[in-house]
């Protein structure tokens, strides 16, 4: 059953490009997209004509106004968008209650299955209650089509704001955010922070109901005339405890503001919203988009492969502290961006209250990551150790000692590699050097026994739990249930390289290559001094007919270890 679920929900994904790349104007037959997705297979290419045969799916041939929708009787049409349309309603119960319904154009591809999911997501989104998140009411199908059923604000949406500040500065010379205009009390600047706090609290509302808005953004908030914001398009929300409908409004989400792990097509998660707030955060201070780019296909590789710009790069006018925690809220990587919303509400509660920030400007080794990740170009086995070493000493050049985090860090990569090149013994010594400057990690438990060559260990931490019953079905020929629990770790202990590396590890031992290359290829920039890590990219990269990859891999390999010298 899940299965076919992911089959259905990625046939969804690609009607919904399809039909947002016709709405730009793009001349797309079915046949041109069928040949960028043959994975697809005749599925595919039945659904792109079904969805070309029915003109009143399509935005460029708009159906007629419905007199009803279910239970609810249309008053008028409020707007219209590349992958719906929203009308004002009244329920015939409730006939005093202004509503607004959200009808999309897609059809969903298995009625029965899909109904039932979609009903669960309303009611997941009918448990939010929070002043600045809309309220949802009923959720069902319209000929096939899915719509939701919410209250209607009154309000102006965020977009519209910024996009009269920009024409305001135009003439002025006002910071970003006093050309804002913002309805509330308070300075301009406070305005714009309290926004974003407001958004915050309630995105973290939906969050402890189990719900990812998954495409926040300046059109997606509506501020009523007290300054209020409210959250809306929860067509566009999912619930994460349960399997649910991932085709209920704009799938790929809003490409310019699309976090780099949804652009990549991965699971998104909490930090996906964190993401979006941050990106909101940015907007409402510099009236700039978070990436310049133009075009669909352009943004969503922009996206997923390069980071998007430090914000005092952009006005430096922005207070610092402001900046830090914006920087923070967008990071590339995971590890680096703040783990909620709840921490990043906190941090700007603090701003405004006049207390200290948690948030940190990025370091060097984050910098560094960045530098490589925006170029993502094939470094070598030499340069990889020549950056982490430069990374390294310029990090713990402060001052007149060593930053012990970034020692215990290099401790951590050094033992890894050793235990990559078969070097036990060496492995071990990196071991007793990183538990003496860190014997409370997390996962200790694990690199102890792994050093040791031990996994006959119970451990208290359930990240290690996990790591420790990763590491033995993996060597008992299980990889895909390893990889289970190296995640599973990963959950429990978020932003930490040795977990990812394992799950690599074991989805290419699985057969998945492809699953397993993000994880390897992000874990060479801490563990490319091992040549049996280069190994196993090459290995990888051939099993993907990336040929030349894989044979600057090998070369990599014998960079650090000469065929001459291997055992």
């Amino acid at each position: 059953m899940k299965r076919d679920e992911d089959a259905d929900e990625r046939l969804e994904m690609w009607l919904s490009e399809f039909v947002e790349r016709r709405e730009q104007g793009e001349s797309l037959t079915p046949e041109d997209f069928h040949r960028e997705h043959v994975d697809g297979g005749e599925p595919l290419l039945a659904a792109l004509h079904q969805l070309c045969d029915s003109e009143a799916l399509l935005p460029s041939a708009p159906f007629d106004t419905p007199q009803r929708i279910g239970p609810y009787r249309i008053q008028n049409e409020l707007g219209s968008g590349g992958m719906g349309r929203v009308f004002g309603c009244v329920h015939d119960d409730r006939p005093s209650d202004a509503l607004a319904l959200k009808l999309l154009h897609l059809p969903l591809v298995d009625q029965e299955r899909a109904l039932e999911r979609f009903r669960r997501e309303g009611e997941a989104l009918a448990r939010i209650s929070h002043p600045s998140v809309v309220r949802v009411h009923d959720a069902g199908l319209f000929d096939r089509r899915p719509y939701i059923a919410m209250e209607r604000v009154d309000g102006t949406n965020l977009a519209e704001y910024v996009s009269r500040a920009r024409a305001r500065l135009e003439q002025t010379k006002l910071p970003p955010w006093e050309a804002l205009n913002l309805p509330g009390e308070g300075a301009p600047l406070e305005r714009v922070v309290r926004i974003a706090l407001r958004v915050a609290r309630a995105i973290e509302c939906a969050h402890g109901a189990g719900v990812l808005h998954r495409d926040l953004n300046a059109r997606n908030v509506l501020v009523r005339a007290s300054g209020e914001p409210v959250v809306i398009d929860f067509g566009l929300m999912r619930s994460e405890a349960e399997p649910t409908l991932t085709g209920s409004g704009d799938v790929l989400g809003t490409p310019q503001y699309m976090s780099p792990e949804q652009a990549r097509g991965e699971r998104p998660d909490e930090r996906t919203d964190v993401f979006g707030v941050g990106c909101l955060l940015r907007e409402l201070l510099t009236l700039a988009p978070p990436r310049p780019e133009d075009g669909t296909l352009t943004l969503l590789r922009v996206a997923g492969s390069r980071p998007i710009a430090r914000l005092r790069a952009l006005s430096s006018a922005v207070p610092r502290e402001l900046a830090v925690i914006a920087d923070r809220a967008t990071a590339f990587g995971l590890r680096w961006r703040m783990h909620s919303v709840a921490e990043l509400a906190d941090d700007l509660e603090a701003w405004l209250d006049g207390r200290p920030i948690r948030a940190r400007a990025p370091g060097v080794l984050e910098r560094a990551h960045d530098a490589w990740a925006a170029r993502r170009v094939a470094i070598t086995a030499g340069a990889l150790v020549l950056l982490t070493s430069a990374v390294a000493w310029l990090a713990v050049s402060r001052g007149d000692g060593v930053d012990p985090r970034v020692l215990s860090a290099q401790r951590l990569n050094a033992l890894v590699v050793a235990w990559l090149d078969g070097d036990l013994p060496r492995a071990r010594r990196h071991w007793d050097e990183f538990h003496a400057g860190d014997p409370a990690y997390p996962l200790g438990e694990f690199l102890d026994a792994l050093s040791a060559d031990d996994l006959d260990r119970e451990a208290q931490h359930p990240a290690s739990r996990a790591m420790l019953e990763g590491e033995r079905l993996r060597r008992a020929g299980r990889p895909e249930e390893a990889a289970h629990q190296f995640a599973t770790a990963s959950d429990v202990f978020p932003g930490q390289s040795v977990p990812d590396l394992m799950a690599g590890l074991a989805l290419l031992e699985s057969g998945d290559a492809a699953a397993a290359r993000k994880k390897l290829e992000d874990s060479s920039f801490y563990f490319g001094a091992s040549a049996q890590f280069h190994r196993t990219l090459s290995n990888m990269y051939r099993e993907l007919g990336a040929t030349e990859d894989a044979e600057r891999a090998a070369r990599a390999a014998d960079a650090l270890a000469p065929a001459s010298k291997q055992q």
